[in-house]
């Protein structure tokens, strides 16, 4: 498993150092996933996620290098989502004033539009973004373990559904359901914990 991942605090010290390519995809690779969810959290359109993604990730590639990163005074990640949030921002100012020279149905789609989209609390939607990343990422390792009914059979049970439809749904025994939940559940829980240990830094 350590192997697998690098320690964030590792890995941000090596993305301070420009030369260092590696270090910067291993950074994107595993925290676009994470940024995504919390822009299309805010009401936004998957084409104009992307693009703000694209923004978000010019701002920390730029800012990375200099930033000092204290545990102390909060999360990494709160860091990375605020700098997220004030993307977004400058996305919706910069799409109302081009919005000002659209005919007038466009204007009031594009403005409803923009309307629409929800600025939480960021530390809120932060939180809750993450932990569903850090389930979702989780259950990808365990992808390499488990086979994949095992694997829809734990998703199906921590979903809520019975042991019963998910047999009946994946055409194996009641019993077979409990084997996989059993086994899955337990590596689940301690590639959750590494993770949290890891990454959540």
């Amino acid at each position: 498993m350590a192997s697998t991942y690098v320690t964030r605090h590792t890995l941000l010290d090596r993305i301070r150092d420009p030369q260092d390519s590696e270090a910067w995809k291993d950074f994107i690779d595993f925290y676009k996933n994470y940024i995504y969810f919390i822009i299309r959290s805010m009401g936004i359109k998957p084409q104009d996620a992307d693009d703000i993604l694209q923004q978000v990730s010019l701002k920390l590639w730029k800012n990375l290098p200099t930033h000092l990163h204290d545990p102390k005074k909060g999360k990494f990640r709160s860091w990375v989502s605020t700098i997220t949030k004030n993307t977004v921002l400058s996305y919706i100012k910069k799409q109302e004033t081009q919005a000002q020279k659209l005919d007038q149905a466009k204007q009031k789609e594009e403005l409803t539009y923009l309307d629409a989209i929800k600025l939480p609390e960021i530390n809120k939607i932060a939180q809750q973004e993450w932990e569903v990343f850090i389930t979702n990422t989780a259950l990808e390792n365990l992808e390499e373990r488990f086979t994949p009914q095992a694997i829809e059979a734990f998703k199906r049970h921590i979903s809520g559904q019975a042991a019963d439809q998910s047999a009946a749904e994946l055409g194996v025994y009641r019993d077979s359901i409990y084997k996989y939940i059993s086994r899955v559940k337990v590596r689940f829980i301690e590639e959750i914990g590494y993770l949290r240990e890891q990454m959540d830094i």
